[in-house]
């Protein structure tokens, strides 16, 4: 007899009950359903141009999709081994995508037909942040509260920086465009912290096989595992790249939810995007030129969250050491007694059985940092200091269309509905 056996009664009305979330009926039905409203196609076999026109996202839509993607949650648990590398979280509030030590830098940015916006949502303070109708109902009122605008139209993006398949369907009038920038600097000095303190890695320079800018250190703290940098950085920003595909996921299901296509892609040259060539200013990203002189977008001026962890923002790479220390450790922080906002019944206990970071790795790590820096012109060494890796485009369906052309049961119930249960209108 299984281990697991059960009456069979009891195991399937908890499959009915899963089956009917709409969690399992966001993941059955989510498909990329690109033609929108007052959309246009011109492939043989499925030739159409919509009758309606197009109908843009509402703020209650915006709202829920914006959260979804990168909003409060409440507060993250931290219940790891602190004298293992616990050291590397980064505060307690969390977010609804998952992130390497809870540092979430990643930001999406969306535009529409009123601009380019910034989604800067409000931290946590209690342990659930949405915990009934009516928390869930207030996020969307004031959603004003909670973004930026950085524009006030949509940007350009000329058609020489996408792959032609994507041009038809990106970036159209009605559709919202959210943009994911991935930020990946404070994690990688973050990360270095536990990789020299626990980890006892030597990070070497690819080009000389030598220890990058930390040879004084590497008895003195007994660094044994070597490690080129390019292999310790590429790892980094793959895992805060993640970030992006998470919240690609989500705003992919909360579309779903909602009854609204939308559609994930790439096919874009993202240095025309950020504003990086003459072609057109793009998003306003800041651009500097490294020691082999290509363009890296290193930050949007004036909007803290977006100003990159390296310099002209910063002084020298460990002034920035310095700042990601001090994030953690100084008043009011993660591992302050007197943190605020705390999962734990007693913070003061959390904060006191924390380890530290001592001197000489937070030195340490500032020379391999300045060193980097000093030697490639960039931080990091080989890739951008920020890149957008995906675009998701939310917009609303046209039913007509896939009426004429598609299967029945491939647009849900919920996609079918949802002109009239939102606007009250059948695809109008």
């Amino acid at each position: 007899m299984s281990t697991f056996a059960e009456k069979p009664t009891l195991a399937s009305e908890r499959i009915l009950s899963v089956y009917r979330s709409s969690l399992v009926q966001a993941l059955a039905h989510r498909r990329s359903r690109r033609f929108a409203l007052g959309g246009q196609l011109n492939t043989a076999g499925t030739k159409y141009s919509s009758t309606h026109e197009t109908v843009p996202l509402t703020k209650q839509e915006l709202a829920l999709l914006c959260w979804a993607a990168a909003g409060p949650t409440g507060l993250v648990l931290s219940d790891i081994d602190s004298q293992l590398g616990c050291s590397t979280q980064v505060r307690h509030p969390g977010w609804t995508f998952p992130s390497p030590c809870n540092s979430h830098t990643t930001r999406l940015m969306f535009m529409n037909d009123d601009g380019v916006f910034l989604y800067r949502p409000r931290e946590a303070t209690k342990a659930v942040h949405i915990e009934s109708e009516a928390d869930l109902e207030a996020l969307t009122e004031t959603f004003d509260q909670d973004v930026v605008r950085l524009q006030d139209k949509r940007i350009d993006i000329p058609e020489t920086a996408f792959v032609r398949l994507n041009m038809p369907s990106s970036n159209r009038p009605g559709q919202t465009l959210f943009m994911p920038i991935v930020n990946p600097n404070y994690e990688i000095i973050n990360s270095l912290f536990v990789m020299v303190q626990y980890e006892k890695y030597k990070i070497v320079d690819d080009q000389t096989n030598k220890p990058a800018g930390i040879e004084k250190w590497v008895n003195k703290l007994g660094l044994t595992k070597a490690a080129p940098l390019s292999y310790f950085m590429n790892l980094c920003v793959i895992a805060i790249s993640f970030e992006a595909a998470f919240m690609t996921q989500n705003l992919l299901l909360m579309a779903e939810t909602l009854g609204l296509g939308a559609f994930p892609h790439a096919g874009y040259v993202p240095i025309i995007v950020m504003g990086g060539t003459p072609m057109t200013r793009g998003l306003g990203f800041r651009f500097t030129a490294d020691k082999q002189g290509m363009p890296n977008p290193v930050g949007l001026d004036g909007i803290k969250e977006l100003e990159g962890m390296c310099p002209p923002y910063y002084k020298s790479m460990g002034d920035v050491v310095q700042a990601v220390h001090d994030s953690k450790y100084g008043e009011g922080a993660i591992f302050s007694p007197d943190n605020p906002i705390s999962p734990f019944r007693d913070q003061k206990s959390f904060a006191k059985g924390m380890a530290t970071v001592p001197g000489e790795v937070v030195e340490c790590i500032k020379d391999l940092c300045n060193y980097t820096y000093d030697k490639y012109g960039r931080f990091p060494a080989a890739y951008d200091t920020m890149s957008i890796p995906v675009y998701v485009g939310v917009h609303h369906v046209d039913l007509d269309f896939y009426a004429k052309f598609y299967q029945e049961k491939l647009i849900s119930d919920t996609v079918r509905k949802h002109m009239q249960d939102w606007h009250g209108a059948h695809n109008r």
